[in-house]
């Protein structure tokens, strides 16, 4: 029976945490899989009750953190090795930037017969200066040396890894798009847009413009909050629109601050019960299916992207999402379900809200269209084979 030892960054929620889990606990039973994972970060929610409930064991490293930190990486360099001596892996896959950095290197030293790394995103450029960007792509073209195969959640993502930033050829990179469980997201649509917008108290004819991630610079929700104050100021008026932020992070009270700025009313709800304002910051929900059932628009800013799976859900949803042209954004959607525009461009931006705000059925379309996409190409079941398919190839080449 082969064994794979899956290493993730840390258990916060988003994609990566999703595709580990998903690939831990519905691999075929040939195949015997054992997940360890740093924890959050502070402003970060921890799913210790997600892996509660898809009843997946994880193993903690205290020691791997986000941050770059000499000793703390050297003792989880260590860590992971004599894990990986005691499990004794017929394959080592590395899901993120620390986990890939040091895991691969714990298991090439080990002498693990396969390493498959996963890129879902990447930092090579929007997250440090040049110099260490530049540091960082170096020591990715060293490490998918030691790698038996890299894997690219999107088609864009691998022309990225192989043509611009040189990271390895083309024919080691193989295409393995995310997967999620979307049934919660087609049931009971009704019952759930009710009680989400109860919470956040919008009445039935408002309309609720969301985003959904971490409060952090790579976000970029500064566009989120100019693009709300554009709209609200070429909005009619006759209906209430809110503008409702999900998740939490470090910049938290700067994007408060923006709003006070820009004249708008803004309220963050874990300390105040004020919900009648124009934007409205939840912090974290572990619901993310009513989230976006009580939701009219879904919108994503980031500067930079891998498969964003918020996109995945809101379409799911059938929700119309407006988004930058970022990272795989383009490969998460369809030109049906979603307007796309650039990371600094706030009139397009507000523009493309302003037109699904003005016109209930472009929304309906294209929430429709959205749909369709993603129950042909996102379901965790496809990735689930993809991954089981690409194991075999990797561990019987020939």
């Amino acid at each position: 029976m082969p064994k794979v030892f899956r290493i993730l960054n840390r258990t916060n929620i988003g994609g990566p945490i999703l595709n580990a889990i998903y690939l831990t606990r519905d691999m075929p039973s040939d195949i015997e899989s054992y997940l360890v994972a740093g924890p959050p970060l502070d402003h970060e929610q921890n799913s210790k009750e997600l892996f509660d409930k898809q009843q997946v064991d994880v193993h903690y490293i205290q020691s791997m953190r986000k941050s770059l930190n000499p000793f703390k990486d050297f003792v989880t360099y260590w860590e992971l090795r004599k894990s990986i001596r005691a499990f004794k892996p017929d394959i080592v896959h590395t899901h993120g930037s620390k986990a890939g950095g040091v895991g691969r290197l714990a298991a090439r030293h080990e002498h693990v017969p396969v390493v498959v790394h996963t890129f879902h995103g990447h930092v090579f450029h929007s997250y440090y200066n040049k110099l260490f960007s530049k540091i960082i792509i170096e020591m990715e073209r060293y490490l998918a040396k030691i790698s038996t195969h890299i894997v690219a959640i999107s088609v864009k993502q691998k022309e990225e890894l192989s043509n611009v930033y040189k990271i390895c050829a083309e024919q080691k990179i193989t295409v393995v798009p995310n997967g999620i469980d979307l049934s919660p997201f087609f049931e009971n649509r009704n019952t759930k847009r009710l009680k989400w917008r109860t919470k956040i108290n919008a009445a039935e004819n408002d309309l609720v413009i969301c985003i959904v991630g971490r409060i952090v610079s790579i976000k970029n929700h500064s566009l989120f909050i100019r693009m709300a104050a554009e709209v609200l100021n070429q909005h009619d008026k006759h209906q209430t629109l809110k503008f409702v932020i999900v998740g939490d992070g470090n910049l938290r009270e700067e994007i408060i601050q923006l709003s006070i700025q820009l004249g708008l009313s803004v309220s963050y709800l874990p300390e105040s019960s004020n919900t009648q304002v124009d934007v409205l910051l939840t912090s974290w929900e572990t619901e993310i299916d009513e989230v976006f059932a009580g939701s009219d628009i879904v919108c994503l800013t980031s500067l930079n992207e891998g498969t964003p799976i918020s996109l995945i859900e809101a379409q799911a949803a059938a929700k119309p999402v407006v988004s930058t042209r970022v990272g795989g954004v383009e490969d998460t959607v369809c030109s049906e379900s979603a307007f796309l525009c650039e990371s600094d461009n706030v009139q397009a931006f507000s523009s493309h809200v302003l037109a699904l705000v003005r016109n209930e059925q472009l929304r309906k379309k294209m929430g429709e269209a959205g749909e369709r996409f993603v129950m042909e190409h996102y379901s965790h079941k496809r990735l689930v084979s993809d991954m089981y398919k690409l194991y075999h190839q990797l561990l019987h080449p020939n």
